[in-house]
């Protein structure tokens, strides 16, 4: 299985570069104008966790369409590989390939900071705080265990227009909502202040537990509906 994740980063090394790199500079210069401003934690740092949420989704979804486009699957189910292992090796590349972004992110910011000599500034204190990444990663993993099976299921075009539209009307409620309601936006700010006072031997086990529990559970349905699709 190892070799199918390796297969995974050899065929696609292009993009993985190059949107690490993306994610780097984009948390370099967010950093870097953020306290070049001398703005407070709020609600910069709210703006950025979004930022590095919705680009860490989205460049995770985006490898999984490259390799579909690609074809690999085709290539892989000729030889002796049990489709399990396909499907398993592809859940396995998206946690590696999160966690690599996750931590081009974290860097980005802390040399984005560094480059304004603002290791020491107060927007910093919640990107030290491990949980906050934990959270992210989670809300990824989850984003990720249901959008494969409808990939899956639906094919690469009919699953990216389910989630797309679906996507679509999740952001549309948001934003109304933040639109008609101002007490939105302060509260978003108190769960991620409410999560960082929270006992780390509480947050951290109830988040890798459910991720690892969700992610099983799709797990196992991707792969009934992958043995069952003719490639």
């Amino acid at each position: 299985m190892w070799q199918l994740i390796l297969k995974d980063f050899r065929v696609n090394w292009i993009y993985q570069l190059l949107s690490l790199v993306l994610l780097f500079l984009i948390s370099v210069l967010y950093m870097y104008a953020a306290l070049q401003t001398k703005s407070s934690v709020d609600p910069d740092i709210v703006i950025y966790f979004m930022v590095v949420l919705l680009s860490t989704g989205i460049t995770s979804f985006l490898f999984f369409c490259v390799d579909e486009i690609s074809n690999t699957n085709e290539i892989i189910a000729s030889l002796p590989v049990s489709r399990k292992q396909m499907v398993t090796a592809r859940y396995t590349t998206t946690i590696v390939q999160v966690l690599l972004a996750l931590g081009f992110h974290f860097f980005g910011g802390i040399i984005g900071a560094y480059l304004q000599d603002g290791l020491d500034s107060d927007i910093l204190m919640p990107i030290y705080d491990f949980r906050l990444w934990v959270t992210i990663a989670f809300i990824v993993f989850i984003f990720s265990s249901y959008s494969y099976p409808l990939l899956y299921r639906f094919g690469l075009f009919k699953g990216m227009l389910i989630i797309g539209i679906g996507h679509f009307v999740l952001y549309a409620i948001f934003i109304i909502a933040m639109i008609l309601h101002q007490t939105v936006w302060g509260s978003i700010q108190e769960v991620i202040f409410w999560m960082l006072n929270l006992s780390e031997w509480i947050s951290l086990p109830v988040f890798i537990t459910v991720s690892v529990l969700i992610m099983f559970g799709t797990l196992l349905t991707c792969i009934n509906i992958f043995k069952n699709k003719d490639i």
